[in-house]
């Protein structure tokens, strides 16, 4: 009864042990991750290699001028709003679109366009419902996309303030999005 009971114990150890070998052994290295750059000057994002420091990408947005770059939370996808050519309150031309560029085919798989001139910059997911923020200075709104869906809502009530740049987000109860005026911020 003993040996039998050594037997089953020992099965039970390699039965364990097993596989967790097995799965060390097969394990691939973690990814080092990608650098995202909007490259004003030329239109393009800019992927760098952040062990290197050498771009390994350069690919055109679509537009003059994307200002930043906001990547999904998965790192699939990145998203370019594309602002124009002109500085804050100056004249210029006014952005009306967002490049949607996928970062394993590296091109522009969308352009998700906002219908009218708003200066569209300052993209931010939010940390707990996945969806996309993106300022729209023209409207002195925020504008709400899914990027499954790449659906937009409408622009937020204008923001008080003179112009804002960056979203500055705080969820409200459950991950439920922000109540534009209480929960968002201009700052």
């Amino acid at each position: 009864m003993q040996c039998y009971s050594l037997r089953t114990l020992a099965l039970v150890c390699l039965s364990l042990v097993v596989p967790l070998w097995v799965a060390a052994q097969t394990e691939t290295p973690p990814s080092h991750g990608l650098l995202l750059v909007a490259n004003k000057d030329n239109q393009t994002l800019g992927i760098v290699d952040p062990e290197t420091g050498r771009e390994v990408a350069e690919i055109p947005e679509g537009g003059i001028t994307g200002h930043e770059v906001a990547a999904s939370p998965e790192g699939s996808m990145a998203y370019v709003p594309i602002y124009g050519n002109s500085g804050v309150g100056k004249p210029g031309t006014d952005g009306r679109t967002m490049a949607v560029i996928d970062l394993a085919s590296r091109r522009v798989v969308k352009t998700l366009d906002f219908d009218k001139p708003l200066r569209p910059h300052g993209a931010v997911f939010g940390p707990k419902n996945s969806l996309l923020y993106v300022t729209t200075e023209l409207a002195n709104s925020i504008t709400v996309i899914d990027p499954k869906s790449l659906k937009s809502s409408p622009p937020s009530p204008p923001v008080s303030g003179n112009r804002i740049c960056w979203p500055s987000l705080m969820m409200g109860s459950a991950g439920t999005p922000p109540t534009w005026g209480r929960e968002l911020s201009p700052q």
